[in-house]
């Protein structure tokens, strides 16, 4: 914590005027201001960008595990656009179709709630 004077940074006091006084101290205006711009840190300051991303990319992981038994039971993965090319000792597949339906429909999901 930063001391500004005889008040401590990041803890509001109710001021009126141009003086603010709190438990008998006095501050300036400017000390109040600060004072009104340092709020108390939300969660989500704390939490860097790449720490966001994995926690969203850990919860999209799981939430995919816990929809696939539906999804392959709707088909997706068979759809009559999915390229499989089976061999031997190999099978390699391109689910283009089943990519471009969730697309369109992620697409319709993001546009919904942008909108």
């Amino acid at each position: 914590m930063r001391v500004i004077g005889p008040l401590i940074a990041g803890h509001r006091s109710l001021c009126s005027g141009r003086v603010c006084r709190e438990a008998g101290r006095v501050a300036t205006t400017e000390a109040r201001l600060y004072l009104e711009d340092v709020a108390a840190p939300s969660i989500t300051e704390d939490v860097s960008p790449v720490q966001k991303f994995l926690l969203l990319l850990g919860a999209a992981i799981i939430l995919i595990g816990l929809l696939w038994p539906v999804l392959t039971k709707i088909g997706l993965g068979n759809l009559p656009g999915d390229i499989v090319i089976e061999g031997e000792n190999s099978r390699i597949y391109f689910p283009i179709a089943s990519c471009i339906l969730v697309s369109l429909v992620l697409s319709g999901i993001f546009w919904l709630f942008n909108r």
